[in-house]
């Protein structure tokens, strides 16, 4: 991100920071979504904090905030005092440009401003829970663990993903953990394989090392109020499933 700032100011460039899994880390003592000129968080209801659904941006500049208040109510101006535009701007119906419709209700901010509030507290229990995993995984062969800590960073565990090895069989565990209660979920497929990007090319990218990771991961239950109990039946069902393959 440092390296990207210097450049994006060197050459007068704009960086939109997508944050929307790391609420709460940091990278030498600055929390993420402070580096951008915009920042985006999301509140999906798996994530560190949610409002049931949607988001936010961040902007360090004003005329960005306007632009955004007016892009997310259907371009309606959102300082409607500052033009003399005909017809009014203050007018319900005015529309300068295309917007959209992406207004957060307010039952969800409100819901949002109290998670936000606990946020140190979530990020502390997601972080006990991540390491409670490491612990109580270490001594399973086959499988490849998270870093919990990385050099002048701060993680905020939104999601515990493990790395199965190349003689594993991915759908056979998830089946496996499935049918003792236990959700996991693949985490993530590579961009570049998916649909939307590999049905437009006539020559698709080969990348064997994104490949192979991406057809390993597995990412296991992990929630703020996961139990130590839960992960020991999540550990216990986990190994099970890796030794039913052998």
């Amino acid at each position: 991100m440092l390296a990207l700032r210097t450049l994006a100011t060197r050459h007068n460039l704009v960086i939109i920071e997508d944050a929307c899994e790391a609420i709460g880390a940091e990278l030498h003592q600055q929390r993420v979504g402070s580096f951008g000129d915009l920042a985006v968080f999301g509140f999906y209801p798996n994530k560190q904090i949610t409002t049931g659904e949607g988001g936010a941006v961040l902007a360090h500049t004003q005329s960005h905030a306007d632009r955004l208040r007016s892009l997310r109510n259907q371009d309606r101006n959102p300082n409607p005092a500052s033009t003399e535009e005909i017809p009014p701007p203050s007018d319900w119906l005015h529309h300068p440009d295309v917007g959209f419709n992406y207004r957060l209700s307010d039952i969800a901010c409100a819901l949002g401003r109290v998670q936000l509030s606990r946020l140190d507290q979530i990020l502390a229990l997601r972080r006990a829970a991540a390491e409670r995993y490491q612990s109580l995984l270490a001594n399973i062969s086959g499988l490849g663990l998270p870093p919990l800590t990385l050099p002048d960073r701060t993680i905020s565990w939104f999601v515990y993903v493990v790395g199965l090895s190349k003689a594993a069989n991915r759908p056979h565990i998830q089946a496996f953990l499935a049918n003792h209660g236990i959700a996991s979920a693949t985490y993530f497929s590579p961009i570049h394989r998916q649909t939307a990007w590999h049905s437009r090319s006539a020559s698709p990218p080969h990348l064997p090392v994104t490949e192979s990771i991406g057809s390993r991961t597995l990412a296991l239950p992990c929630f703020t109020r996961i139990s130590s109990t839960e992960q020991e039946q999540v550990t216990f069902a986990l190994h099970a499933a890796l030794m039913s393959q052998k």
